[in-house]
């Protein structure tokens, strides 16, 4: 039997930087969306940066599956599936129970409209991400196979494509809309399958395993050309508009995948030395959890009226959401019939990694 491949350090830091950005931008959302005044400002430039989440998470996962042997062999679905199906069923079943208390309607018929509904569309939005996470899965074993088998080849091919589709996002908002049509070929739609986030689970593959070093003054300087233009060209976009644009904040190609490839890089070549803090706080196996967990809790506090507008207060209730959603997420997890239910986490890993016992 293959034993496990040895902590990879540097990726608990892009899944905590990806956990902490999402948990801002859904609640920034609403304050991107009044006036450009100072504090929108401040709000831009945060948002500009966690935008890189999603490219992040999907080049995480995109890298460990596919760079494992195993999951050539699609028996290994048997046991992956469970840990996203699981935790995604619980926390719907949660978030539709929200819902039902919201409403003040507790019927079997509005409960299980909720339900049924979420075969077809995520019952919160954030939830999309694992939907799409679950389809990558079920192509990983294909994904698996065909690129380790190409070698170097295929390494070439799948950065030549997703560069042609972020060459296409990047292009687009300085075009004119009469010129808009020239960027709508059909060959470049069909390969920004779905939605431009499976290249980015096989850019994942790319990034981290190649044996490449790159100067980190250059990673550096792209990554900050990056972030100028993304945060310049937001405020000006919204500015000239009157009202919020996300033309450069496209998260599946564009500037913001060229920014989050840069910080992979960064941390694969700079920030592999494992964290005390992570390991004794147990926070990076509880980002699932903390996932699912932060966007029944902001729909919470929205239906109480706390509706942060400002940059000082969406800051506040960003860290006071996600800190809270850790602490009761571990607890949750410590308790042994939750625990694979509502993070993926068989219970005796639990124990050694992220339980209030653990150790």
């Amino acid at each position: 039997m293959k034993q496990s491949r040895s902590h990879i350090a540097y990726l608990d830091y892009l899944r905590v930087f990806a956990a902490g950005s999402v948990v801002w931008m859904h609640t920034a959302a609403a304050g991107l969306r009044g006036g450009v005044d100072w504090s929108w400002h401040l709000c831009n430039l945060l948002t500009s940066l966690a935008f890189t989440a999603v490219p992040l998470f999907f080049m995480i996962s995109g890298y460990l599956l596919l760079s494992d042997p195993r999951t050539a062999d699609a028996g290994q679905l048997r046991r992956r599936l469970p840990r996203l199906l699981a935790p995604l069923a619980c926390w719907t079943l949660a978030a539709a129970l929200w819902n039902c208390a919201a409403v003040g309607d507790f019927s079997p018929g509005y409960l299980f409209g909720q339900l049924a509904g979420a075969l077809y569309q995520p019952i919160l939005l954030p939830y999309w991400f694992v939907y799409t996470l679950l389809a990558a899965y079920l192509v990983s074993p294909l994904l698996c196979a065909g690129l380790q088998g190409s070698g170097r080849g295929g390494k070439k091919l799948v950065l030549a494509l997703a560069g042609l589709v972020s060459l296409r996002a990047m292009l687009r908002p300085f075009l004119p809309d009469a010129w808009q049509g020239y960027l709508d070929l059909d060959i470049l739609n069909k390969l920004y399958a779905w939605g431009g986030n499976l290249l980015l689970f096989a850019l994942g593959y790319c990034l981290g395993t190649t044996e490449r070093k790159f100067d980190k003054r250059l990673l550096l300087a792209v990554a900050a050309v990056c972030y100028g233009v993304i945060a310049v060209g937001t405020w000006q976009r919204t500015a000239a508009r009157g009202s919020f644009d996300d033309l450069f904040l496209t998260q599946s190609a564009g500037f913001e995948v060229l920014l989050a490839s840069c910080i992979f890089l960064l941390a694969k070549q700079n920030w592999n030395r494992p964290s005390r803090f992570l390991k004794k706080s147990g926070l990076t196996a509880l980002l699932l959890p903390i996932y699912f967990l932060h966007a029944i809790a902001l729909r919470i506090l929205g239906q109480l009226g706390v509706d942060p507008l400002s940059f000082p207060a969406i800051l506040g209730v960003a860290a006071l959401v996600f800190v809270g959603c850790a602490l009761v997420s571990k607890s949750l997890v410590s308790v042994k019939p939750l625990c694979y239910a509502l993070s993926g986490i068989p219970y005796e890993r639990a124990k050694r990694e992220c339980t209030w016992g653990a150790k």
